[in-house]
């Protein structure tokens, strides 16, 4: 097999008059191992995925029935198994659509709201394994800690805060964690 395998051919795109048109074949590569047994492995990851497998997977949708997710056409959650992938998730008590003026008090219903999600898609806090929090105002951040240990103390994540403008200025923390569901 050769060290990079063509798996495809991708038009890439110029501008021509603000109109994005194709341009020129681009060939796309692979790492040579995809697709074939690695030595010496057993169970369900004996092969590495191929680019058809990655595509294929089963994927199950959760929805926390914001207006959000109609409005702009995303899910709060998104299960491609063992993973779980949850969207940005702010304050917002979804029942009502109503968010509170209180940046802790966010931040505490933006992890309900994840809680939520990771229990609809068969996780739990035990398997998030990476976390980034979006702050408009990066010096409310440390109000929030006591909150967020509360969820993450004993799994301590990989993070990261950044510091940006939200949709709604009454945004004051948003949330987004991936989760790896161990095996149960």
């Amino acid at each position: 097999m050769p060290k990079n395998p063509v798996v495809g051919e991708f038009h890439t795109l110029r501008s021509t008059s603000g109109t994005m048109q194709p341009h020129r074949k681009t060939k796309v590569g692979l790492p040579h191992k995809v697709g074939r047994r690695v030595r010496g492995t057993r169970g369900p990851f004996e092969h590495t995925p191929t680019l058809t497998s990655l595509t294929q997977m089963n994927r199950q949708r959760i929805s926390s029935g914001s207006t959000f997710e109609t409005q702009i056409g995303y899910s709060r959650a998104m299960v491609a198994d063992p993973w779980v992938f949850v969207s940005g998730t702010t304050g917002f008590d979804y029942s009502t659509m109503t968010i509170s003026a209180d940046i802790v008090e966010q931040a505490e219903q933006c992890m309900q709201n994840i809680g939520t999600a990771l229990t609809q898609a068969g996780a739990c806090w035990a398997d998030v394994v990476r976390v980034t929090y979006v702050l408009p105002d990066a010096g409310e951040f440390e109000a929030c800690w006591p909150v967020l240990r509360k969820y993450l103390d004993e799994v301590r994540p990989a993070a990261m805060m950044i510091s940006a403008g939200l949709a709604d200025p009454r945004m004051k923390i948003e949330v987004e964690v991936t989760a790896l569901k161990a095996p149960r």
